[in-house]
Parts: C-alpha cells; structure tokens; sequence
C-alpha cells in the first residue's frame, strides 16, 4: 500500500484517486490470496510498485541509483515471475533513451566509453548484472542444498514435456494481460457482492491501462509507462512457457497470478484516465463495491 501510495503521487494522482485504486487492489480476491498464504506470490505488488515508483523517481533525479537497484535484487531473490516488473522498467528505460536520443549531445569522434552512454541504459546495465548476479547465487545455492536433481522432483517429472510446446507460446499471451482474472474464491469470499466486483476490477484494470496511455500527452512518461506495461502484460505469458520449456523444461499453463508485479504499473498506466471527473467517479464506486464486498466477507463469511 505504501509504495502504491507513492507511485501515484508520483504520477500526480489525486487523494481519492489514490485511496480509490489502493481499496481496489488489496481488495481483489487474487492479491487477498496472494498475502494471506505462505507464498512469494504475496510479494508481487510490493515489488513491482516499489520498482516502477524508485525508477521514476530516479529518473527525475529525486531517488540515487543504489534504490531501485535494490529492489531489482529483491526481485530477482523473491521468484523469478517478479522479474517481469524488472523487464517491464528495462524496456522503459531504453524506450526512454530511444526517446532523448535526439537531444543527447553527440560523443567526441574516437572510441565510446561508458559514461558516453544514456544514464538509462546505464541503468538497465546495471539492472542486468545484478539480475544475473541473483540467478547465479540462487543456482549455487540450490545446487548446494538439494537432496535430489531438480528434474527428479515429482512435480518436474508430472509437467515434464514430450514435444517443445511451440503451438503454447503465442496461446499464453493473454494469460497476463489481466492478472486479477479468473481468481480463486475461498470459500467465505463467495458473497455476491465479491463475485460481481471481481469481473469489473478485472475487466477495469486493463481497460483504465489502455484508456490512460491513450489520454496521456505524447512523448509523456505516462504514455510510455502505459505501453511499456501493456506490451509487458501480453508477451509475459509467451516468455513464460518459453523460459519452463528451456530452462526446467516443464510445460504448465501460465496462471494469472505470475503477472502480479505487473498490477500496481497498469493501475498507474491509468491515472491520466483517472484525473478525469468520470473517471474519479468510476474509480470510486468501484472501491466502495470490492472494498465492501471484502469488508462484508470477513464479518458475515458466506
């Protein structure tokens, strides 16, 4: 909640525009799952709030480095689905440096040196090395730990593949698209109140991220935020079951809940819809419905 806070304000949203998308999203059945069971799941919407708010901010040169670095780490070292908000800002930087590549001064004629490059894609540089430096530590320590091969375990051996999944890949790309879709209910949150918003938080979600981005100025931050997290949200699914097959060589359905870190990003891609007298409405009515419906859950559990 608190880096969600901040991301917005970040991006000037308004106080009840705040409060409102907050309500929405700690309220929706997938995160509630997410924090409320012992998994790195619950972790997501932190992670990929803090991410997208210290890269802003870093890129107005309110935040230093070291801070959204961290968080890559932190990442990297939770579960590695959270590594798409890590892919979700890299391709934000770099389209931020494709962006102000015309009014970059010129290097001197001669061989290019690091600091000749665009501070962002000095930063996804960065980005990467930690993000590889977090993958080897873990494979070390997996490989020190474990007790049997990891294509021994029976998990592995049950979702093990015959043939490459090539017809899987381009059907995984809506997987993502809405991370808060089709949520597991459990069962004392199965009031109406709770189904019936659940629908409209999802269906909201993507279609406030696409409103937004087109809303927002051209060039702006926001514009590029919105698409960044769109296109992000559509190739998740695909790089997943590429990323099973090729590395655990497993093949599962991609659930929606591996896109979780894309959440607080597509709720930010909306503000600028949501600066809008309509849209501050909508936005609020829809957290008073999922925000009660929660509320009502807990004290007369269906």
């Amino acid at each position: 909640m608190v880096f969600l806070w901040l991301l917005l304000a970040e991006l000037r949203a308004g106080l009840a525009v705040r409060a409102s998308v907050i309500a929405i999203v700690v309220s929706a059945p997938m995160v509630l799952h997410a924090v409320a069971t012992i998994n790195p799941d619950g972790s997501a919407v932190p992670i990929g709030a803090a991410l997208v708010w210290s890269v802003l901010r870093w890129e107005r040169g309110r935040l230093r480095a070291w801070v959204p670095l961290l968080v890559v780490g932190l990442a990297g070292a939770t579960k590695v689905t959270h590594l798409s908000a890590v892919g979700l800002v890299i391709i934000y930087l770099l389209a931020a440096a494709w962006a102000g590549r015309t009014r970059a001064e010129s290097p001197p004629e001669g061989r290019r040196r690091w600091s000749d490059l665009p501070r962002e894609v000095r930063m996804v540089g960065a980005m990467v090395v930690i993000t590889g430096a977090t993958a080897l530590a873990w494979f070390v320590a997996q490989r020190l730990l474990q007790v049997i091969p990891p294509d021994s375990v029976p998990m592995s051996v049950r979702t093990a593949y015959v043939e490459f999944p090539w017809a899987q890949i381009p059907a995984a790309w809506h997987q993502a698209v809405s991370p808060l879709q089709s949520p597991y209910l459990a069962p004392f949150l199965r009031n109406r109140l709770v189904t019936v918003s659940a629908g409209f938080v999802d269906l909201a979600l993507v279609a406030g991220a696409v409103i937004g981005t087109v809303l927002a100025s051209p060039g702006s931050r926001e514009r590029r935020l919105g698409w960044t997290a769109l296109a992000t949200a559509i190739l998740l699914g695909p790089l997943l079951v590429f990323f099973n097959a090729l590395v655990p060589h497993i093949y599962v359905p991609i659930p929606p809940r591996y896109g979780l870190a894309l959440v607080p990003a597509l709720a930010a891609a909306a503000v600028p819809a949501l600066r809008k007298r309509l849209g501050t409405w909508v936005v609020g009515a829809l957290a008073v419905a999922a925000g009660s419906g929660a509320l009502l859950a807990g004290a007369f559990p269906a």
